[in-house]
Formats: structure tokens, sequence, C-alpha cells
């Protein structure tokens, strides 16, 4: 099934901000994409796109550092290594989303 990347749709943006766009070539370990139906998760709960790339990124740093270590092009990869670059990139996502706000009642106000 095709990946959504049109940058009018959020599942889109949330691609763009992870570098999820190429088909075929994820970001998650063995080279998965995200499901739009993952990343639509994660704007639903979330309600903004850089919250939604937070979660995005704090789920692959849980699903690289359960990977291995591997070697690739003369070089050695540490899945613990991968998995805090993006544990990084999720603190940013969640830092540099605006701030909500919302209304508290207390139910002893009515019992003065």
């Amino acid at each position: 099934m095709p990946i959504t990347t049109d940058l009018s749709d959020p599942v889109g943006q949330i691609r763009l901000l992870i570098g999820d766009l190429t088909d075929g070539d994820g970001v998650k370990p063995k080279g998965e994409n995200f499901t739009d139906e993952e990343l639509q998760y994660f704007f639903q709960t979330s309600g903004t796109v850089p919250l939604a790339a937070g979660m995005a990124c704090e789920t692959l740093a849980h699903l690289w550092n359960l990977y291995p270590d591997f070697d690739a092009d003369g070089l050695r990869m540490a899945g613990n290594q991968i998995a805090l670059g993006w544990w990084r990139a999720a603190l940013k996502f969640k830092q540099s989303a605006p701030a909500t706000t919302q209304t508290m009642h207390r139910s002893d106000d009515d019992a003065a």
C-alpha cells in the first residue's frame, strides 16, 4: 500500500518531519515505513503535527534500541546509538510544539 506524502495532509507533514518519505526505504529498522494508520494514530492522540512527530520518534527510539548492532558498508552500527538520535529528535519536537491549555473545574466549588 502506498504511503501518504501529500503535505496538505497531517500524515504527509509528519512523514516530512521524520524523514519517512520514500516508500520501501523507511526510517524503521529493516527500512520499513510507518503506515499511514500509525501516523494518523499519533496525530489523533497528540493533536498536533510536531507532537505526533515526537511520538513517532519515541517509537523509533524504542524500535532501534531493540535492534541488534550490525555492519553496513564497512561501518559498525549500534542500534542503541541510532535510538539515542531518535530520542533526541523526539525531545526537540516536543519542546517545539505549541503549548496547550485546558479548563479545569473543581467539583467542591459548589459545596459551600
